[in-house]
């Protein structure tokens, strides 16, 4: 990611300051087909040749102003873990806070199961046995945990598992 981006460059932010005061200055005197530039209205008084935003060195850049505000959503994930009574395989998560739903028209047993320390085996963390009345249960999983719901006794089971952002 670019700090900020002048006519001529962007600046990285793995530099330190030295370096970053010194590749600014040598950068000023950078040729006009080195150039990738975009086209910034500023307020009057503001410096000209420079723009806050975001983007990779290679790649587009994106200055920031009210129609294109930073990039700070939140990862947001959803699973289908069963679709119509038939379990999905196992699924390896970002990790976070997670909202567990199930529907079924009739129930046996819905469970999640997060996969165990042995690498091998499976636990159930949640399991339900009517529909939920809140709109899910609430679960916090470790990063990259890997999970996967398992159905007995349903009929037309349908289970999520959805990213807190």
């Amino acid at each position: 990611m670019c700090l900020f981006r002048t006519m001529f460059t962007a600046i990285p932010m793995q530099m330190p300051a030295l370096g970053m005061a010194m590749a600014a200055a040598a950068f000023a005197f950078a040729l006009p087909h080195q150039a990738s530039a975009q086209v910034v209205t500023l307020p009057s008084g503001s410096a000209s040749g420079q723009a806050i935003g975001y983007g990779s060195i290679d790649g587009p850049f994106v200055a920031v102003d009210p129609s294109h505000p930073l990039p700070v959503a939140g990862l947001q994930e959803k699973f289908a873990l069963v679709t119509a009574n038939n379990p999905a395989a196992a699924t390896m998560l970002y990790g976070g806070d997670y909202i567990f739903a199930q529907s079924c028209s009739a129930y046996g047993t819905v469970a999640l199961e997060v996969r165990g320390p042995d690498g091998v085996t499976f636990q159930p963390i949640v399991s339900r046995t009517a529909s939920d009345s809140s709109g899910g249960t609430g679960v916090a999983l470790g990063a990259q945990a890997v999970v996967r719901a398992t159905v007995a006794g349903t009929t037309a089971c349908n289970v999520t598992l959805s990213r807190v952002p």
